[in-house]
């Protein structure tokens, strides 16, 4: 099948195009070999690192089999990582060549390459470059060298001695920017994807959408590597931007998505937008069709038998679910699969009753994604779904999900500290997740053991990177984040009363109470300059977009802090509901109100 179109992508020769170019899976495979050859030819050799700094393309899917393919270890880094936490990756697990996928990413990642005691000896840039260099060139011209050096039959002696436990790929989590973490991932745990494949029937004839980034675990290992190991078409998009990933869905028709929460809240957004607009009769004809299908797939969910007359209303309203979905353009998608984060009710409801139900998924940079899937034929909101073939999963005393298989990671890249508290003594690991089992083995995730917050997107931020920035401002006593589920990060702020007070005195603001002091603009002002300032250090997706100043401080009393003086988040979310809801829009947890 090496002569049908394995890709399709908005990308001519590493600049963008406006139309769709394909890309057979023999074309594919020639310029992999060609840049594998050129790798070899680098002095890159088995279990050495190679880092990929890039937004999706063909280009990148290339380099990574390429990487493979002489046995050495894929890096990627996230396409948005600062300059500070690229060199902080580059300097923890020292790879000796680097790709580059656009301006800013070359821009980002030069000071490491031309850093003194540097381990990285070359760089290729995706983008054609005017001239080359003895140690950056870009991707042309490394398949001019690969060809030149006619290393194939070299390529394919390094692919004859990998087994399944030799490293792979080297996955970074969210950690400490200045300590980063690595996840190990072996050729056994990418191969492992295989009893997803053959759980969801992936063949040939389907088409993926890859929109995830390849250098978060789920765009690699379920587009990416899914893809691969099936055989599927896949379509890709460059960013995670939504109108760009909806346009290639209309253009390219996939029959199956894997995402996040947040795409499938806009998609469904739109329409409910849609149905808003339309004329009265019209309107109410829609919304009735809409109700009619969530009420008929909860309760098919739920076990519970659907009225006849409702049975029959919903066959009725046939037409309406088809003209919605192809207003979707996903009336060609036969399974839309969702991890990285809750997926809201309401959106599940509208998508069953649409007859395209989303398929609620579990895993972790840890697992290659997928421990736990709903099944096609058995799908129950709320649930992440049994294991999947090969899993094996208890929950511990402290309600701690813990699992074990094929795919679970070797280990975090020279970190035995990390190593040794991550697995339990019978080698199950320990996952941070809090979690149950329903009546039908279905895992229930309820909470985290470990402090992180999971936005909307799928990104995975950890409070206290962001936190400590604020610990020596002189104005801050507590600044708790927020936004589990919700597209930004928040802040609950603290400030520190007697510091302000003397702000006060000293800039003469009028102002009594706490209250007062808190809501008057020359504090809030101050207060927006010491956030901006944090978030000029930080990446986007953990910048903070909105805070509230509390006028009364965290206290031990009132049950914020703990004993040890650690914020206790979950009393804080739960306390200061009403307060957190009010720094998000109405229609942050998307407007589904049909």
């Amino acid at each position: 099948c090496s002569d049908r179109v394995r890709f399709l992508s908005r990308e001519k020769n590493g600049r963008p195009s406006r139309d769709i170019v394909p890309m057979k899976g023999s074309d594919f495979l020639s310029e992999q070999m060609r840049l594998a050859s050129a790798l070899l030819d680098m002095g890159v050799g088995r279990e050495d690192r190679v880092a990929i700094f890039a937004d999706n393309s063909v280009r990148y899917a290339a380099a990574v089999f390429a990487i493979l393919s002489v046995g050495a270890v894929l890096v990627p880094i996230y396409p948005t990582t600062t300059e500070t936490e690229a060199a902080n990756i580059v300097r923890h697990c020292s790879p000796m060549l680097i790709f580059a996928g656009d301006i800013a990413q070359y821009q980002k990642a030069l000071p490491a390459l031309t850093a003194v005691n540097s381990p990285l000896r070359m760089m290729i840039t995706f983008f054609p470059r005017d001239r080359q260099e003895s140690n950056v060139i870009d991707y042309g011209e490394a398949l001019n060298r690969g060809e030149r050096a006619g290393k194939a039959e070299a390529v394919l002696a390094s692919l004859s001695p990998l087994g399944e436990s030799d490293p792979a790929a080297l996955i970074y989590t969210v950690s400490s920017p200045s300590n980063p973490r690595g996840a190990m991932l072996t050729h056994g745990n990418l191969l492992a994807q295989r009893n997803l494949s053959h759980l969801l029937s992936v063949g040939e004839s389907d088409t993926r959408l890859a929109h995830l980034p390849f250098g978060h675990i789920f765009g690699l290992a379920e587009d990416l590597m899914g893809a691969a190991l099936s055989g599927a078409t896949l379509s890709i998009s460059k960013t995670f931007e939504t109108g760009e990933v909806l346009e290639n869905i209309r253009r390219t028709g996939p029959t199956i998505i894997c995402s996040v929460p947040r795409l499938y809240e806009k998609m469904f957004a739109h329409v409910a937008g849609r149905i808003r607009l339309r004329p009265a009769p019209i309107r109410f004809l829609y919304q009735k069709a809409v109700r009619t299908g969530r009420d008929c797939f909860a309760r098919e969910s739920a076990g519970v038998p659907i009225p006849r007359g409702t049975r029959v209303l919903k066959k009725l309203f046939a037409p309406v679910y088809k003209n919605l979905m192809k207003g979707l353009n996903i009336h060609n998608t036969r399974l839309l699969i969702s991890a990285g984060g809750a997926l809201s009710p309401a959106v599940a409801e509208i998508a069953g009753g649409l007859g395209r139900p989303i398929m609620e998924g579990y895993g972790l940079t840890e697992s290659l994604p997928m421990l736990n899937i709903n099944p096609p034929h058995r799908i129950k909101p709320g649930t992440l779904g049994p294991p999947v073939l090969g899993v094996t999963e208890r929950i511990s005393q402290d309600g701690e999900v813990l699992v074990k298989g094929p795919m679970i990671f070797s280990g975090y890249y020279n970190n035995k500290a990390e190593n040794e508290a991550a697995f339990t003594p019978d080698g199950y690991y320990r996952t941070g997740d809090i979690g149950a089992f329903d009546a039908d083995g279905h895992l229930v995730i309820t909470g985290r053991l470990r402090d992180r917050i999971t936005l909307s997107s799928g990104q995975i931020i950890r409070p206290r990177n962001i936190e400590k920035h604020f610990e020596n401002d002189g104005f801050t006593e507590y600044l708790c984040t927020v936004g589990e589920n919700r597209r930004y990060v928040a802040a609950l702020i603290c400030p520190e009363f007697n510091a302000l007070r003397a702000y006060q005195r000293q800039h003469r603001l009028g102002c009594e109470t706490g209250e007062q002091l808190v809501r008057h603009p020359a504090i809030v002002e101050l207060f927006k300059g010491l956030v901006s300032t944090v978030n000029a250090a930080l990446p986007e997706y953990e910048r903070i977009v909105k805070f509230t100043l509390m006028p009364d401080g965290f206290s031990v009393d009132t049950g914020e802090i703990s004993p040890t003086f650690k914020l206790r988040r979950q009393f804080i979310q739960e306390k200061y509901a009403a307060l957190i809801d009010a720094m998000y829009p109405s229609g942050d947890r998307t407007a589904l109100d049909i």
